[in-house]
């Protein structure tokens, strides 16, 4: 049997004393899962982006999401916001 693939990923957020993202990821096999991220300008628009690069048959773990997001989404070499968004990626899709 082949492994689940990403169908969709969207950003939910949690008021509190502050918005809290939360990343929600429907994969092939209709199993859903959620992961924080930690607050940060951007977030919101890195998700977006990242899930326009990994929707579909591509592999989801960290250092394949890392390599991805950061050869194609501009300035995520300086990390901090990008690798907020591959965490709560990374805890919702189960790797």
């Amino acid at each position: 049997m082949s492994e689940p693939t990403i169908k969709s990923v969207r950003v939910l957020t949690v008021m509190g004393n502050f918005e809290w993202p939360i990343v929600k990821v429907e994969l092939s096999n209709g199993l859903v899962g959620y992961g924080e991220c930690h607050r940060g300008p951007g977030i919101k628009e890195v998700l977006r982006r990242a899930e326009e690069l990994i929707r579909g048959g591509r592999e989801v773990n960290v250092e394949y999401l890392l390599r991805l997001v950061r050869k194609h989404i501009p300035n995520s070499e300086w990390g901090g916001v990008v690798n907020n968004a591959i965490s709560g990626l990374e805890t919702a899709s189960g790797t």
